[in-house]
């Protein structure tokens, strides 16, 4: 790496971490004034609640990521540019076209190493934050009910089961025949599993005969039925999108995809995280014509204005485009890649018109 593209990557590197902190501390502060309306009750204290804030941290970071680091590359740019800076690597005989490059690149990967570890850390952390203030509060005991469906074969298994216990309370089978009529229905409550493989003893079996007359007929199967299954599948489903890891949401879509059940909110969440450096990219080009066009008198307040005017703006098409793929299924995938295909039209427009063309 050359002298000047180090000098460039460090100063981004250092304005997005500082403002990733301070944007952290910002947060965890007014998260824990919301905080204070449950200091007091039960065990839950002042101390208890600054252990949580601070086990929630990593999910902080990982929500602010894209915002600290647009806003630092806004700060770095926009400084070098006001003090003069920028003009030595014209003088290196670096176009203007290479700098917007080594810009992005270097944004582009900030941001994956950023998003990379708070990504392996805030879904541990998140959980054993909610599940330690829950405690404290009491909440713990609360039975929490959770339905799944899971399919094997022609198979398809309704499971209900405590979420704080391995143990189910009720397993309905369908068999399905291959024009998708029902052939059987069956409810057991007498099930052992392993943590791997389900299985099913002495189940009742109700059966459809759609031959002649329609009848119905019930028999007890001597046979067991054993299904291969994951228990993680039931707890994952159930968890907060937010609290789920890259490989739990994918994960979930798979299983989803392979089973014929609706995947939409996995989906749309799983496309969200993966888009992230690429909404970055899309909003510093945005930001970069203004980033340049700042003189001397520019202060810091109008650059932390334009970092969020652009971070809400992207906030705000984000929410309107994951609506409108939650209400129309044949776009869910491609909403959360709307506003960030949006905002890079428009960058590049700019840059044209702003920035290459003056």
């Amino acid at each position: 790496m050359k002298i000047l593209e180090k000098y460039l990557f460090f100063s981004i590197l250092k304005a997005s971490f500082a403002t990733l902190l301070t944007l952290a501390v910002i947060f965890l502060f007014f998260k824990f004034l919301e905080d204070l309306s449950d200091i007091g009750n039960a065990n839950y204290t002042t101390r208890a609640s600054l252990r949580y804030l601070a086990l929630s941290t990593p999910f902080v970071i990982n929500s602010l990521t894209i915002l600290g680091l647009m806003i630092g590359v806004i700060f770095s740019i926009g400084g070098l540019n006001s003090n003069k800076e920028l003009q030595i690597y014209q003088v290196a005989t670096i176009s203007l076209k290479q700098l917007i490059n080594r810009i992005l690149i270097i944004g582009f990967l900030l941001c994956i190493i950023f998003l990379g570890v708070s990504e392996s850390i805030f879904p541990i952390t998140q959980k054993i934050a909610e599940n330690y203030k829950s405690k404290l509060l009491g909440k713990n005991n609360t039975t929490l009910n959770s339905s799944f469906w899971f399919r094997q074969d022609n198979k398809f298994l309704y499971i209900k089961k405590s979420k704080q216990s391995i143990d189910f309370d009720s397993i309905h089978v369908f068999e399905i025949n291959d024009d998708s009529s029902l052939s059987s229905f069956s409810k057991n409550n007498s099930v052992s599993f392993d943590g791997k493989f389900l299985e099913l003893s002495n189940t009742k079996e109700t059966r459809f005969d759609y031959s002649n007359d329609y009848s119905l007929s019930e028999e007890e199967i001597t046979t067991d039925l054993t299904f291969s299954f994951d228990n993680n599948f039931i707890n994952n489903s159930k968890e907060s999108l937010k609290t789920l890891s890259l490989r739990e949401l994918l994960e979930l879509v798979v299983h989803s995809i392979k089973n014929e059940i609706t995947a939409t909110k996995y989906l749309i969440e799983l496309v969200t995280r993966l888009v992230r450096p690429f909404t970055l990219i899309a909003m510093i080009l945005v930001a970069i014509p203004f980033i340049l066009n700042f003189d001397r008198s520019s202060s810091i307040g109008n650059r932390i204005f334009l970092g969020i005017v652009i971070g809400v703006l992207t906030h705000l098409l984000t929410k309107i485009s994951t609506i409108i793929s939650l209400k129309f299924q044949f776009i869910n995938f491609f909403g959360p890649l709307i506003p960030t295909f949006i905002l890079i039209i428009i960058g590049l427009i700019l840059i044209k018109t702003k920035v290459i063309n003056n």
